[in-house]
């Protein structure tokens, strides 16, 4: 008897310690209210912890209220608006919101964090603040009306499809190796300040898809450990243009590539530019205009294409190299 008893507590021993490593899978059905913490809103009856995973698949009715900073593991949003109430929602795993542009997905009123190795965001509305950092922190065809900022991590290449639309305030970092694509398929909107910047030797390639990306904010480069920055491509096919009156400002260049194949820029100013003797500044390519007075030092210096409507001022430092080739002036 003693011998049933032990293996009994052995068996649910075991399945507690499974239940505990797999967490369990919550559904939203906001039977009783909108509250995030009343377990009658959830199938199975509970509350979301830390190893649980969250689906918000639901058009109408209670929509989840969150009540208190919380964090979960994966997160599905198919369908309905998740409410974070001014509070902070973390997800450390999967992170899923897709559907038609018809289906009504937001998530709104506070600070979602997702840092979980797949990330992929598409047709959603952010009234929250948005804090991604992933090997691969994807949002597309979504509207931003608050802060979003996307941290590219690890070795792998990492693409987001664009269309989006950018109210406020854009910081993107890549801290990894590997290529991040940013607009890799439709053009985005930016009409708020954007700031890019790489810390390794990974390239982040913004407007990388289509010819019509615009930015209507101040755009701020900060480039370190042998990475880069680049705007459009050589071809010239791709290309964004940023707007009358915004300003470009490179903070940091110590080494690292700005290849601004595909960037032209609006209305009259100056933009100056200063690399280091092992850094590269790359101008230009087919179709691209600029207007401003280019002011620019570094360790190569490339102007191939494009049509430049304002002084040029180029210093190659070291024994480095300079090109001229392929330009309107």
């Amino acid at each position: 008897m003693k011998k049933l008893i032990l293996l009994f507590l052995i068996i649910n021993c075991q399945l507690f310690i499974v239940n505990c490593a797999f967490g369990t899978a919550y559904t939203w059905t906001g039977t009783t209210s909108t509250a995030w913490n009343t377990s009658t809103n959830w199938t199975p009856s509970g509350v979301p912890t830390t190893s649980d995973n969250v689906t918000i698949n639901q058009a109408s009715g209670n929509m989840p209220v969150l009540d208190t900073v919380r964090t979960i593991t994966n997160l599905t949003l198919s369908r309905g608006t998740l409410d974070l109430g001014g509070y902070t929602l973390t997800a450390t795993g999967t992170i899923s919101a897709s559907g038609s542009s018809a289906t009504s997905r937001a998530i709104n009123n506070g600070v979602f964090i997702g840092t979980g190795a797949s990330i992929s965001l598409s047709r959603v509305t952010f009234g929250a603040k948005l804090d991604l950092t992933s090997v691969s922190p994807t949002v597309e065809l979504s509207v931003l009306n608050n802060v979003c900022k996307l941290t590219k991590t690890g070795s792998g290449s990492a693409a987001s499809y664009g269309g989006n639309k950018f109210a406020d305030s854009l910081f993107i970092t890549h801290s990894g190796s590997g290529p991040f694509y940013v607009g890799s398929g439709v053009s985005d909107t930016c009409n708020a300040p954007i700031v890019l910047k790489t810390t390794s030797t990974g390239y982040i390639y913004m407007a990388y898809g289509s010819n019509a990306h615009r930015y209507n904010g101040n755009l701020n480069i900060d480039i370190t450990g042998g990475g880069g920055v680049s705007f459009g491509n050589e071809g010239g096919s791709k290309r964004a243009s940023l707007a009358s009156g915004k300003d470009l400002t490179v903070t940091n260049l110590s080494s690292g590539t700005l290849a601004m194949y595909g960037l032209s820029m609006d209305g009259s100013g100056t933009v100056s530019i200063s690399g280091s003797s092992t850094s590269s500044i790359l101008f230009g390519s087919t179709n691209v205009v600029v207007n401003r007075k280019i002011i620019a030092s570094a360790g190569i210096v490339s102007l191939n294409g494009g049509t430049y409507n304002a002084p040029l001022n180029f210093t190659v430092q070291g024994a480095a190299q300079c090109s001229w080739y392929g330009v309107t002036r």
